[in-house]
């Protein structure tokens, strides 16, 4: 939203009950805000407002039992409700944000209902692909400042911040799996670009957002730790333990760039730099 904004884009962000704005660091004021869970406050947006696009980025990640429902809502009603606007509006292109996770030759893996969502969700948004221009943006391991905690990059960080002499021990899986990690920022680019050359796409498009090139999880943490000594922090000692991986995990996931590219886009920050950029804004935060 706050790229758009900076842009100049008229925004309407769409808010759930339980939307936390906090990301939006004052930008909230800026744009517009609009009741997802109150279907009179969008259709009253919608006969004063004419929408070129919407970006569906919301979803529910499930990691834990009893929350089916929640990700269902999330990741298959809501964006079939925001298509259904889209449909409304003559000429309005929907751009829906999906995982890596649900690519169809992996194996649906510990997040099920996640997995099964996103799957279910793009394989809906098809039935509306002849009545308005529909994209899909599909995110290789995204990482970057002002992430939930919960998320692996993050988490990590904040541990390796510790103060003294000793690192932080921190038991991990074998990390041996191979990901495609890609700045938000340049993930944010990727949506601008698909914007701006939305002539040159077809309805129906998929998008894989990604540097093109898979590392081993281990390099990733190998990142962290020179950060962190960087910084002077303590960092993090980790003990890599097999048993630990997970049953369907995902043994190597790469983004196909190709179509991007052809549109103009390239990412712009490498590895060591990204994990710089979020190891300070975590410093920062917690100034």
């Amino acid at each position: 939203m706050k790229c758009f904004c900076d842009l100049g884009y008229h925004v309407i962000g769409g808010i759930r009950k339980n939307s936390n704005l906090w990301r939006l660091g004052g930008y909230e004021k800026k744009i517009q805000i609009a009741n997802l869970d109150d279907p009179r406050h969008i259709e009253g947006i919608l006969r004063k407002t004419k929408i070129d696009f919407i970006i569906h980025t919301a979803c529910a990640y499930g990691r834990t039992k009893g929350t089916e429902i929640e990700v269902f809502k999330a990741n298959i009603e809501l964006p079939i409700r925001l298509a259904e606007i889209a449909r409304k509006q003559e000429g309005t292109v929907f751009i829906n944000t999906d995982t890596f996770f649900a690519k169809p030759e992996f194996e649906i893996g510990y997040m099920g209902a996640y997995v099964l969502s996103k799957r279910h969700s793009w394989e809906w948004l098809q039935l509306y692909k002849k009545e308005i221009k529909l994209i899909n943006m599909r995110l290789e391991h995204v990482y970057g400042p002002s992430d939930d905690h919960s998320k692996f990059v993050s988490w990590l960080c904040n541990i390796a911040q510790g103060e003294g002499d000793e690192p932080n021990e921190v038991v991990l899986s074998s990390c041996s799996q191979l990901r495609d990690f890609v700045y938000i920022d340049d993930v944010v680019s990727a949506f601008v670009k698909t914007v701006r050359e939305v002539n040159f796409v077809n309805s129906g498009d998929i998008f894989e957002v990604g540097t093109g090139k898979a590392i081993p999880v281990r390099s990733l943490v190998e990142h962290i730790q020179m950060s962190a000594i960087k910084n002077g922090k303590s960092g993090i000692k980790p003990r890599f333990d097999s048993s630990k991986d997970r049953t369907g995990e995902i043994v190597k996931s790469t983004a196909n760039t190709s179509a991007l590219k052809g549109l103009g886009w390239r990412p712009m920050v490498p590895l060591s730099e990204g994990i710089e950029r979020l190891f300070r804004a975590e410093l920062n935060d917690k100034k």
